[in-house]
């Protein structure tokens, strides 16, 4: 808090007289950055508006080559926004992508950002045609489809869509997986009940795949980051790909990250 009011006596001034919650805190010193940010930057509201729409919509960790697109603010203003936001405290970059420092800030992000449908459905329409080549994209693709309300298109994608252009079979199992979980949703709620006995027809054997992929991560989780790389620990950690597996994702989580010294702090 104090670092971000910048000193004491602004601290102080921030939280009294009357009394806050932590969350009204929170909600106040982050709209307050965001106003610095515009007014120190000299840009529209607008252009901030959609960056933080795209990255509040998009799950975690989001390339920045990805929000640039669905933003279309430049790489370099995103850069900017990151350092300056808060002096750089609430969002981090790491390896070229995107992520909230901590849960507060990140839930302040999806209650104060939140897409309308059509908002998402413009997101999807930039990102769609790039969902065969890109693992990140092809992953977000169905979770967005469900917010813009396009269930007809969600359930098509998880029947009939092509699949990931990847030769990672664990990779391909994941969006097909990804899609039909989507794609059930979308047929529950439209009553469709022909849909959803071909969908779980469609993902049973996968499920059984999945659940051992899972479990083989949870028992060899001290060696993941060693021998699989970077990419696998942050779909475990941060997506949370594999946790239905485990009734301990921390420690699991904690053993990944630690092999890694740049990431320590998030082990402890």
């Amino acid at each position: 808090a104090l670092a971000l009011c910048g000193d004491l006596s602004e601290l102080l001034k921030n939280l009294g007289p009357s009394i806050q919650s932590v969350e009204n805190l929170i909600d106040g010193q982050l709209k307050a950055a965001l106003d610095r940010v515009i007014e120190d930057q000299a840009c529209l509201r607008t252009e901030i508006d959609s960056l933080c729409i795209a990255l509040a919509s998009l799950p975690p960790l989001v390339p920045i080559r990805v929000l640039t697109m669905a933003s279309s603010i430049s790489v370099d203003a995103i850069r900017s926004f990151a350092s300056d936001f808060a002096g750089g405290r609430p969002i981090m970059i790491h390896d070229d992508s995107v992520q909230f420092r901590d849960e507060p800030v990140e839930t302040w992000f999806h209650e104060t950002f939140t897409a309308q449908p059509e908002q998402y459905g413009h997101i999807v329409d930039i990102l769609m045609p790039l969902a065969l080549k890109d693992g990140y994209i092809a992953s977000a693709i169905p979770s967005l489809l469900w917010c813009a309300g396009r269930y007809s298109s969600l359930v098509e994608l998880a029947l009939r869509g092509e699949e990931l252009e990847t030769d990672d079979p664990v990779e391909k199992r994941e969006m097909l997986f990804r899609r039909v979980q989507y794609a059930l949703k979308a047929a529950l709620a439209n009553r469709n009940f022909e849909d959803c006995t071909k969908l779980l027809l469609r993902i049973a054997e996968e499920v059984a795949t999945s659940d051992r992929q899972s479990s083989f991560l949870m028992d060899h989780s001290d060696l993941v980051a060693t021998l699989a790389g970077p990419d696998v620990v942050y779909d475990f950690v941060f997506r949370k790909r594999t946790w239905n597996m485990s009734s301990t994702p921390y420690v699991h989580s904690a053993a990944m990250l630690v092999a890694n010294r740049q990431h320590k702090t998030e082990a402890r």
